[in-house]
């Protein structure tokens, strides 16, 4: 192999070290009975889930979130967040109660927090996890013009590759400048 195709080749594989697959968080279907703006999130994006409370009485829900790691390193730093969106107008007001969120245990997700905000930040190795967030809509509406109560909550997804650390690529180049030295001395010697 040339020097030059050699370099070449060196050059792409540490160019794709900043390439990474999608982690994503989508709300599992069948899983709830409220409206999502968006039903899958990636890193970035946040979200607004809706649930009613036509009885006037409270109404319980339970939704299933699958988060997926997925990074070209095999790890990500993860924040996933999940908050009540009190709302008051007009009479009406929609809020959630005893709002709780909860991970998977295999692989573990200890999500933290407590009464209206919960959430996770930290790395994660390349897997799915699901999240369970529950609560009670406990919002009253106005039956007179047609809108029933509820409660919001807002879910949100940030991800990022856990970087390669630079020692590591300065040490991997090395190594690939020695391999190619050694193959130059070799030729010379077998011209000779």
């Amino acid at each position: 192999m040339k020097l030059q195709h050699l370099l070449a080749a060196s050059l792409l594989a540490l160019a794709g070290t900043g390439v990474h697959a999608a982690t994503y968080m989508a709300i599992s279907p069948g899983t709830y009975d409220g409206v999502s703006v968006l039903n899958t999130l990636y890193d970035g994006q946040s979200t607004s889930v809706y649930h009613d409370n036509v009885s006037g009485t409270g109404k319980a829900f339970s939704d299933t979130w699958t988060l997926e790691v997925n990074e070209a390193p095999g790890a990500a730093n993860v924040r996933v967040h999940f908050s009540d969106i009190p709302l008051t107008f007009s009479g009406m007001n929609f809020d959630i109660q005893n709002m709780s969120a909860s991970g998977s245990p295999n692989p573990p997700l200890e999500i933290t927090g407590s009464n209206d905000s919960w959430g996770f930040s930290g790395a994660l190795t390349n897997a799915v996890y699901n999240i369970t967030v529950s609560g009670t809509a406990m919002g009253v509406g106005d039956t007179g013009v047609g809108i029933t109560g509820g409660g919001w909550y807002n879910a949100s997804l940030n991800a990022a590759p856990v970087p390669i650390p630079p020692a590591a690529l300065l040490f991997g180049s090395a190594l690939v400048g020695l391999a190619a030295l050694r193959r130059k001395k070799a030729a010379e010697k077998m011209a000779d």
